[in-house]
């Protein structure tokens, strides 16, 4: 592992163990914050070994509500940290898809216009061409991606209220926006 990697590694244990701790050089890191982190690390490891706080706290020489209460900060300090791979994950996401949505219209565009149709053909008096012209008016194959990406935008986003279940009127069930019930709109 190179250095700054291992470096990004010990910060992100750091502040899962220490979350006090302001995201920072590890030089900052004074010896007391040091022996409380391993406190924490060390709860937590009997923690996963299934052991009760009562005997994690005689393992370490501690009160039982100390060793609940380093558990608990370990544990929260993983959820913050999984919270912020989440969001950042659910950002990609997003990007991806805003990404696929520009390349899908531009698709759509070059799908609508005026399509031109030319014949060449021999008749009795020689050779002839035939032009036609017709108005298309776009793919649905790719209108059906374009529908597809922003179902998958609102299901990322938590708009929708459950799968695809239909609500009592037909419409999907979507949940308040600013106060709006949408089923009254309809």
């Amino acid at each position: 592992m190179d250095p700054a990697t291992a470096r990004d590694v010990r910060q992100t244990a750091l502040n899962i163990l220490w979350p006090e701790v302001e995201p920072g050089p590890l030089e900052t890191l004074d010896a007391e914050s040091a022996v409380m982190a391993e406190a924490r690390a060390k709860a937590f490891r009997l923690y996963t070994r299934r052991m009760s706080l009562r005997q994690i706290a005689d393992e370490l020489k501690i009160h039982h509500s100390t060793a609940g209460r380093y558990v608990n900060q370990v544990l929260d300090g993983y959820r913050r940290y999984a919270m912020q791979d989440a969001r950042a994950h659910l950002a990609a996401e997003l990007g991806r898809l805003a990404t696929l949505e520009a390349e899908l219209w531009e698709a759509w565009d070059r799908s609508k216009g005026e399509a031109v149709e030319t014949f060449t053909g021999k008749t009795d008096r020689g050779s002839s061409a035939k032009v036609t012209k017709k108005q298309r008016h776009g793919d649905p194959r790719i209108m059906k991606l374009l529908l597809d990406a922003w179902d998958k935008r609102c299901r990322l986003l938590g708009l929708l209220a459950g799968g695809d279940a239909k609500s009592a009127s037909g419409t999907p069930p979507v949940k308040f926006v600013a106060g709006i019930n949408p089923e009254e709109l309809v």
